[in-house]
């Protein structure tokens, strides 16, 4: 090669483009000689991030490095699809990426899209695509959650004896599946005045369904790309769309600052109720708003079916005078507010009942129509971010909800100004405060490489971490309980 060729701007792109592959594929311990000898087939992995699901699921449990394994030979990779080891070179001539639904389709068929789960790539799609599933051409086992890996029956028991460890389960029936509530709050090693506005933000809620055999179902409320068109900008931060439980948490291979996982043991009817509800809610679909009905709001109805009833509705205001900096908190002043602070809250609780009653009737009166006027302003306030917008209804549902599933069929978050609906939010740091409370709630790690976290801490190392994250979160946390409805 010659001084020019090598100066070539062309050169100089494919040179960084395969140290840019090597970097990403060192820091999850594939070989840089692989990256160089096959960069094309390891840049359709990357870009299809089938590679970061491979190998998530290798580092998920002890037989994942055995069967996901990315197959190296002088020919080439290859990976599993549909139970048998193909050629990526072949993979990538019959399926592309689809880079504006963000999946991976079929060349001759873009209805048919597919995912790596339990027996490798499969025709199964994320979401059910309710505007072509009665096209001829759409796959049908799309409408049903699929299984995402198995766990081996020592991990299952492993698993079991701290889902057992839940408190208020029924100890006299037979509990041998077990249900799993992940969240990943971020940001929040922030300094000290800031925590409290870090906890009051939105984080999602993944679930988990892990039958006696220990077979993985991992979903989520989530929202297909033609959906989240409607809720671009913060003009339609609120806008009113259709989500449905996903096919593998968007979640479960992302880098985190500490996943939260919550274990819960339940029994086979349990399970199977759970699924059932998934499954109708995926077929049907389901309203989503990011105040009234979002991926919280699924997991607190699973967790009622678990037998825990957790109340996560907060108002705004209230979940405003949360995010305020503890006043300790606060440089120079700080010490002075909160002793002030002290001495007339030491002063309230020693005073007469009679006395705090008289002093909150007198203040309610003359803060009635302020409180009007704050809450229209509130409503206004959604009105302008997207509060009475929405996305068309899913026209033709191929099963309906039951009188028992909760989540509602709404068209929009706001038609009215003095509306108190409107401003209450289910909340998720008042799931993740409920979660911190439980002894069969662990925190992991992020490592640098993805990993589901199915199975509880078992290195000294790992618990130790696990403890003291929690008691940290906790301190953070203090102030999302439930507020009394």
């Amino acid at each position: 090669m010659t001084i020019n060729q090598t100066n070539s701007p062309r050169f100089k792109e494919s040179h960084n483009n395969i140290q840019a592959l090597e970097s990403a594929c060192a820091s999850l311990g594939f070989s840089r000689e692989v990256v160089r000898r096959h960069p094309e087939e390891i840049q359709f992995l990357i870009q299809t991030r089938l590679f970061y699901t491979i190998i998530g699921l290798q580092k998920t449990t002890v037989d994942g490095p055995t069967l996901n394994e990315i197959r190296v030979s002088r020919s080439g990779l290859s990976i599993k699809k549909q139970g048998a080891w193909v050629p990526v070179a072949t993979i990538r001539s019959a399926l592309k990426w689809n880079s504006d639904l963000k999946a991976l389709e079929s060349k001759n068929n873009p209805n048919e899209r597919w995912n790596y789960l339990k027996y490798g790539l499969a025709p199964i799609d994320r979401y059910y695509h309710h505007e072509a599933c009665q096209q001829p051409n759409y796959p049908k086992q799309n409408v049903r959650i699929q299984p995402i890996t198995q766990l081996a029956p020592e991990e299952m028991k492993t698993l079991l004896r701290h889902a057992n460890a839940f408190d208020g389960i029924d100890r006299g029936k037979k509990r041998d599946c077990v249900v799993q509530f992940v969240t990943n709050p971020r940001s929040l090693s922030v300094a000290p005045w800031r925590q409290n506005s870090c906890a009051q933000a939105p984080v999602h809620c993944g679930i988990r369904l892990i039958r006696s055999d220990g077979t993985i179902y991992s979903t989520g409320l989530g929202r297909a790309r033609n959906e989240l068109v409607f809720s671009k900008g913060c003009q339609n931060y609120f806008t009113t769309v259709n989500a449905q439980p996903a096919v593998g948490d968007y979640e479960e291979f992302c880098p985190h600052e500490g996943r939260i996982v919550t274990s819960i043991a339940i029994d086979k009817n349990q399970a199977e109720a759970m699924l059932d509800k998934l499954n109708r809610y995926r077929s049907s679909g389901v309203r989503f708003n990011i105040f009234k009905q979002n991926c919280m709001t699924l997991g607190s109805e699973l967790l009622a079916m678990a037998g825990v009833s957790l109340n996560i509705r907060v108002p705004i205001h209230v979940a405003l005078y949360r995010a305020l900096p503890d006043l300790r908190t606060l440089p120079v002043v700080g010490p002075l507010f909160a002793a002030i602070k002290e001495k007339i809250v030491a002063w309230l609780n020693k005073a007469p009942r009679i006395v705090t009653k008289t002093m909150n009737l007198i203040g309610a009166l003359p803060l009635y129509i302020p409180k009007k006027i704050v809450l229209a302003i509130l409503n206004a306030i959604v009105w302008i971010c997207g509060g009475r917008n929405a996305s068309p209804k899913i026209a033709s549902k191929t099963e309906q909800k039951r009188s028992g599933d909760s989540m509602s069929d709404f068209d929009t978050l706001s038609n009215s100004l003095i509306s108190d609906k409107s401003i209450l939010i289910d909340h998720s740091a008042v799931f993740i405060q409920w979660q911190l409370q439980q002894k069969s709630t662990a925190v992991h790690a992020y490592t640098g490489q993805p990993n589901m976290n199915v199975l509880p801490p078992d290195k000294p190392e790992t618990v130790e971490y696990s403890q003291k994250k929690i008691a940290e979160l906790e301190k953070i946390y203090r102030y999302s309980t439930p507020v009394n409805s």
